[in-house]
């Protein structure tokens, strides 16, 4: 398990800023570690899975249902694609806005994420 610095090393350069912003709004510097503990995985379609488990972010533990979406295998290389709604609030999280307030997000979040993994 990596702990987190800043969630802005997962954007490119000229996207940092939203970065920043989750820093902000996950209180990175606080809370570092964000987590999965998968419970169950179920083929949906060929290539497609269906995974349940318990995501627990400013240590807020719920459970969530993933879907993988891709999954391909290269040498020594795993790569998953996939992704999850989540809700901000079951997280303790406040979505964020702009404009002094006037102008918000919706408080449900699709989370996209690629990832990959060496042996």
């Amino acid at each position: 398990m990596r702990e987190l610095k800043s969630l802005g090393e997962f954007y490119e350069p000229a996207a940092a800023e939203r970065g920043v912003q989750l820093d902000r709004m996950i209180e990175v510097s606080r809370f570092p570690k964000l987590t999965f503990d998968s419970t169950a995985i179920v083929p949906i379609a060929q290539g497609q899975y269906g995974v349940t488990g318990t995501l627990t972010i400013r240590n807020a533990a719920k459970p969530v249902k993933i879907l993988i979406s891709s999954i391909q295998q290269n040498g020594q290389e795993l790569h998953v694609q996939g992704s999850s709604e989540i809700h901000m609030k079951d997280f303790g999280l406040i979505p964020p806005a702009a404009a002094f307030g006037t102008i918000g997000t919706k408080e449900a979040m699709l989370v996209h994420f690629d990832l990959v993994a060496e042996h």
